[in-house]
């Protein structure tokens, strides 16, 4: 499959200049992951507080809905570029729509739930998205099987066959959701006065907390904290997207000509691992209200596994050493996403600083990709 030309010849001169033969499906995939390192991330950061800010105003169930469902249209039509220029403006509508998602999960989900319950509740998206990982590349594997089918090549079906579930499920979560407790059909009326009462007592659940105040958006940019779980996220995140980015090049790299599948398939139990100790430590720091602990924990941990990869080791010991960086890696980038939020009871600040935290930490993700330019690897060694 490496080997398989994407180069339409109607299509040569608008692709660039390179010869077909030098042309390959390898080539376009690592044109869209740099894509993706350079341009989606600057357009998650410039779109996450404007999206969080308009999230009530709309009704958070709808917007959420809307970005979905925009999210899986843009995702399939990207299967129809014929141009560079094309494909770059996909990535960029892209972008602009993801930005506004995790960030509105999360402010949705404290419409709901209480301190005790929230770091659990993030882990559960965490967690999806970390499964989502180790699924995809398998995915795109064995759907690069069906290049040519219907006369299309196989990164179009990649786009189409990933982008078609966002759009049924964007668009069945419109009726799903609920706006807030008062609208929750699935709630009666006694649980809706539960719910109410127990955001109350957590937050001072009142009508005016509840409202976008825009003193409350000035705010949340004074206030130092916000500033410094900003910058906690930002280290996390760059270890974090450094990772998961990259992790099937590492395997890669402690091999000697091992195949595709195979190093996909590498993937998969070091994402099930990451998975399964955040799932578990979320839980235990919602049981204890220590959130601080074991975000400094998982750093360690992390810190431990990238030092393993960086040790002159067998291939066996670089392998353990990506679960010990996973183990930890989605404690010190994802435990912090719920440590702010509910420390935030005036909504307008809660939306905005939760927006600028998560808006930090895709700024990670376009630092991490050039960090190897600090380590330049000797050629000859």
């Amino acid at each position: 499959m490496a080997g398989s030309r994407v180069t339409d010849p109607s299509n040569e001169s608008k692709l660039g200049s390179l010869p077909p033969s030098e042309t390959t499906l390898a080539d376009e995939t690592r044109l869209v992951h740099k894509l993706d390192c350079h341009i989606v991330p600057t357009i998650l950061v410039l779109s996450e507080i404007p999206s969080n800010l308009v999230l009530k105003k709309v009704g958070p169930a709808r917007w959420i809905s809307i970005i979905a469902t925009a999210w899986g249209l843009i995702a399939t039509l990207t299967s129809l570029t014929q141009s560079f220029g094309g494909l770059v403006a996909c990535r960029l509508l892209l972008g602009a729509v993801e930005g506004g998602l995790f960030p509105g999960l999360i402010v949705y989900l404290t419409f709901f739930y209480t301190r005790r319950e929230l770091a659990l509740r993030i882990a559960f998206l965490g967690s999806a998205a970390a499964l989502a990982g180790a699924c995809g590349g398998l995915l795109a594997y064995a759907i690069g099987f069906m290049d040519r089918t219907a006369g299309l090549r196989a990164w179009r079906w990649i786009f189409i066959l990933e982008g078609i579930p966002s759009v049924i499920f964007g668009v069945v979560i419109w009726w799903l959701l609920a706006d807030s407790a008062d609208s929750a059909w699935y709630l009666n009326r006694a649980e809706k006065s539960l719910l109410s009462a127990r955001l109350y007592r957590e937050q001072g659940h009142t009508e005016a907390n509840q409202r976008l105040q825009w003193v409350d958006v000035r705010w949340a940019f004074k206030d130092w904290k916000v500033w410094a779980f900003c910058s906690i996220t930002f280290a996390g995140d760059i270890m974090f997207y450094g990772y998961s980015t990259f992790l099937p090049t590492i395997i890669s790299g402690m091999g000697t000509g091992w195949p595709t599948a195979k190093v996909q398939a590498m993937t998969v139990p070091c994402y099930a691992l990451g998975a399964s100790s955040y799932l578990f430590f979320a839980w235990l720091s919602d049981r204890q209200q220590r959130r601080g602990l074991y975000s400094s924990i998982g750093g360690v941990i992390t810190a431990a596994g990238y030092a393993i990869l960086l040790s002159n080791s067998a291939p066996a010991i670089h392998y353990f050493g990506c679960f010990v960086i996973i183990f930890g890696l989605y404690l010190a980038a994802g435990i912090p996403e719920a440590w702010l939020p509910l420390n935030q009871p005036r909504y307008g600040k809660r939306t905005t600083a939760v927006a600028m935290q998560l808006m930090s930490g895709n700024l990670g993700g376009v630092v991490s990709p050039f960090v190897s330019l600090f380590f330049p690897i000797d050629e000859t060694d």
